[in-house]
């Protein structure tokens, strides 16, 4: 049994080390250069998809939200996330939201370590905020909001970071008396 062992490794090991790969492009009467034959670019058709764990900072009208987040991006594509956020005060707890999100990448610009996009993202916001009952008592209750944003997005090897606007549109409502917009930020790692 050892010798078929012996015999099988050698043979195979014969035929990795005489092999050759052979390439012919004459499919489409295209000329090949001496100085790109040979050289195979796999990234011309895929989309390279960019992930990042982020630390979130949003200013809202009145008040100020920190999350954490974990964020698809696609340089040119459509991608997807997800922030919890909230005011992180221990006694003071307004609110505490999930957002979900899916958001579509534009590329701006790119070289092999630095992307910059711009993002439209959406999504519903799943939470629970302070409010008055019918006998004025404070209670937690469960939301489903809605939000909508765009930010700018500047990828340097592992790291990115991101500034824009978003809509915050509790209990879908966009009008001026329930809506919170302002600026928010990231600071990511690629992960």
């Amino acid at each position: 049994m050892k010798q078929l062992a012996a015999i099988i490794l050698a043979i195979c090991s014969w035929g990795i080390a005489n092999a050759q790969v052979v390439v012919e492009n004459d499919y489409d009467g295209s000329i090949i250069s001496n100085e790109t034959q040979g050289k195979v670019n796999f990234n011309d058709n895929e989309k390279e998809t960019l992930s990042f764990i982020d630390l979130n900072f949003f200013s809202y009208d009145h008040f100020e939200n920190y999350g954490l987040g974990f964020h698809f991006y696609n340089f040119n594509g459509f991608g997807m996330g997800v922030t919890l956020r909230s005011k992180w005060k221990l006694n003071d707890s307004d609110n505490f939201n999930g957002d979900l999100t899916l958001n579509y990448s534009f590329g701006v610009y790119q070289n092999e370590n630095t992307k910059v996009m711009l993002c439209a993202e959406a999504g519903p916001s799943l939470g629970s905020r302070k409010t008055y009952n019918d006998e004025g008592k404070l209670e937690d209750k469960f939301f489903i909001d809605g939000f909508i944003g765009i930010k700018a997005i500047a990828t340097y090897n592992r790291f990115a970071i991101s500034a824009g606007y978003q809509f915050w549109a509790p209990k879908f409502k966009f009008g001026k008396d329930y809506k919170q917009d302002g600026f928010y930020a990231t600071l990511g790692y690629s992960i």
